[in-house]
């Protein structure tokens, strides 16, 4: 053995095995240490992070046509404090959505069948604390699969409602019976009533379930719908209580009234005051309808999905007015006229589109909501490739060159001012078409017909109903007897002159001056007019009918603004339209100089773009976009 210089014997393995006890020692400690900082750590985070309850849930196939599945998410929570919270992020797969702290509900719908969408919700706080994050993954179930359904014996006695529900079992779609739950719900008033469920009998086939929901509360709820929850693949599937079948005169639900939304069983209490439903009109970016009331229309309000009225606003019977539409937020509103309930009764499904504005546009549909009237919005970032928001129409072409003097065609000067105004619209982000960009008839060689052509497919007024356009622009010279000289611009008797006079006065303060003439009758306003005719007591009342008294005299106004503004030519020259759209454009006719006038020609081609520009700077800014030179 030997010994070192201090006198003690030296075991070297007696020494390794200190060394590997110490180490198993130091390790133990660091993990000692490592657990009670990260328990530290742990319970300071849940003193830090408030517990946010989501709930989640998933409705059945919204759209039940083969190919076309579609499904809708929700998550709901409580209302967070906004001076706590900075907001909520949602992330739905790669999409996140950013809401702001006091939202308490969130959908989006789903399209793809026998997917797993992962779902994250994030309530994230104000400060040095941590956020509350709750993760799932939902399965959408296969292409249209849906529960079958069916109900009998539906009755309303001593303010119970009572029926019997038969649902087929499906060998896709498991769930638990006794997990079922009923509600009545008005959600205009935020109002629900729990229902009580007996499983009467059921089979491998179907399950049939009695089921009673007390309806005291809902005397003064215009309309209730009746749904159930369910627990389907381990998920909280959310659905109306269906039934194809059914027939509604056999059912007595007095003081209601049973009908169908789609297969969707509602209740309509008639009992309360109301309007029916009977017709619309979209014009430009606005929505007009038509009810079965005696009075005028003298307000209308929109009530949220969280059941705020957040519009209440006087409506007016003008065309580029009545509902506007452009600046409302996404949400699913609920439409009352004079603080009263709509009620739709048959089915309904309409998209319409806003212009865009900072590269969005609002999709509107106007559709029924729980047997109520509705507008469902959604911001969308590109419209759909037949819509356009401006067209924009060069006068004559073709075979018509319109206005001749010196070396200037209308057709040719009118289509090179179109051009440009075309490039300029489209820099604001508006999405423009021309009705013609050569020396053409817009109906295409060979189909001129000064009267018919425009009506005829792709004609310079079919356009406007084909491409869907809000608003339209028909540039134009004018010439007379050489002279009178100046501008003149044509806006609808169904419009008010907005946006005419915008443009006049942008008109004038680029140089050009109106063609004023105070005793016309037309007149509006300086340099603007409405020229027009009178519809009542005249043959066009009796082959059409006369919405109104008077109508536009141009008939490019005229046929452009659908049934508002009494178009009608559609019908007689293309086969293709069987009656006019219940939608039209805004237009605007402008004659921007006299070209048989000798300064109006020599200004004009001098300062045709500057005019041009000023037509530009008028629009957008009518249109609540901000001007770029």
């Amino acid at each position: 053995m030997k010994k070192n210089n201090k006198g003690y014997s030296y075991r070297p393995n007696q020494r390794r095995k200190r060394i590997r006890i110490n180490k198993i020692r130091f390790t133990i400690f660091v993990l000692s240490c490592l657990t009670i900082l990260f328990g530290i750590g742990f319970g300071i985070k849940v003193l830090l992070t408030d517990k946010v309850e989501v709930n989640i849930g998933l409705t059945d196939d919204l759209n039940p046509v083969e190919g076309e599945s579609m499904y809708k998410l929700s998550l709901t929570w409580e209302s967070l404090a906004a001076d706590k919270y900075k907001d909520i992020q949602i992330t739905v797969n790669d999409k996140k959505y950013v809401l702001e702290s006091g939202s308490n509900k969130f959908e989006v719908e789903l399209t793809e069948p026998n997917e797993a969408y992962e779902v994250t919700f994030k309530a994230k706080k104000k400060g040095l604390v941590f956020s509350n994050t709750v993760k799932k993954v939902i399965n959408t179930f296969s292409d249209n699969d849906t529960l079958e359904q069916s109900v009998s014996n539906l009755k309303i006695e001593n303010d119970i409602l009572s029926f019997e529900h038969e649902i087929q079992k499906n060998s896709n779609i498991e769930f638990n019976t006794k997990s079922i739950m009923y509600e009545a719900v008005d959600l205009v008033n935020q109002i629900s009533s729990q229902g009580r469920t007996e499983i009467i009998s059921q089979n491998q086939d179907s399950v049939i379930l009695e089921v009673s929901i007390p309806m005291e509360k809902f005397k003064d709820s215009p309309t209730v719908s009746i749904k159930m929850d369910t627990i389907v693949n381990k998920l909280l599937l959310s659905t109306s209580v269906k039934d194809t079948d059914l027939q509604v005169n056999q059912v007595n639900v007095e003081p209601f009234n049973l009908v169908f939304e789609e297969q969707d069983l509602i209740l309509i209490n008639n009992n309360l005051e109301h309007y029916n439903y009977a017709d619309h009109d979209f014009y430009a970016e606005s929505l007009h309808l038509k009810l079965d009331l005696k009075e005028e229309i003298s307000t209308y309000q929109l009530v949220n999905s969280s059941g705020r009225v957040v519009v209440d606003e006087p409506y007016s019977s003008q065309g580029n007015q009545g509902i506007e539409l452009s600046h409302l937020a996404e949400d699913q509103y609920i439409i009352k006229i004079n603080n009263l309930p709509v009620y739709v009764t048959d089915s309904l499904c309409e998209t319409w589109y806003t212009v865009t504005r900072n590269e969005k546009a609002n999709q509107v549909t106007l559709q029924p909501k729980n047997g109520q009237l509705s507008l469902k919005v959604e911001k969308v970032d590109e419209l759909p490739e037949n819509v356009y928001d401006i067209l924009i129409d060069p006068g004559h072409g073709g075979l018509d060159g319109g206005t001749v003097a010196g070396d200037l065609t209308e057709a040719e000067e009118a289509l090179k001012l179109s051009k440009y105004l075309a490039k300029r619209l489209e820099d604001h982000g508006l999405k423009v078409k021309l009705t013609r960009t050569d020396d053409l008839d817009p109906a295409g060689p060979g189909n001129f017909d000064y009267g018919k052509s425009p009506f005829f497919d792709e004609g310079r007024v079919e356009q406007v109903y084909r491409y869907q356009t809000k608003y339209m622009l028909s540039n134009h010279l004018n010439s007379f007897d050489k002279s009178l000289e100046g501008f003149e611009i044509y806006s609808s008797v169904v419009a008010d002159n907005d946006w005419a006079s915008r443009i006049a006065t942008s008109l004038t303060k680029a140089g050009q001056d109106p063609r004023d003439a105070e005793k016309n009758e037309f007149r509006v306003s300086e340099g603007s007019y409405k020229k027009y005719y009178l519809c009542t007591g005249t043959t066009y009342e009796i082959e059409y009918g006369c919405a109104s008294d008077y109508m536009d005299f141009l008939y490019i106004i005229r046929e452009t603004g659908g049934r508002l503004s009494q178009s009608s030519a559609l019908l007689d020259y293309n086969e293709n339209y069987t009656m006019i759209p219940n939608y039209g454009a805004e237009t605007i006719l402008i004659e921007y100089a006299y070209l048989d006038n000798s300064k109006d020609y020599k200004e004009w081609i001098e300062n045709w773009q500057a005019w041009g520009e000023a037509v530009v700077k008028a629009t957008v800014e009518y249109l609540g976009i901000k001007y770029q030179k």
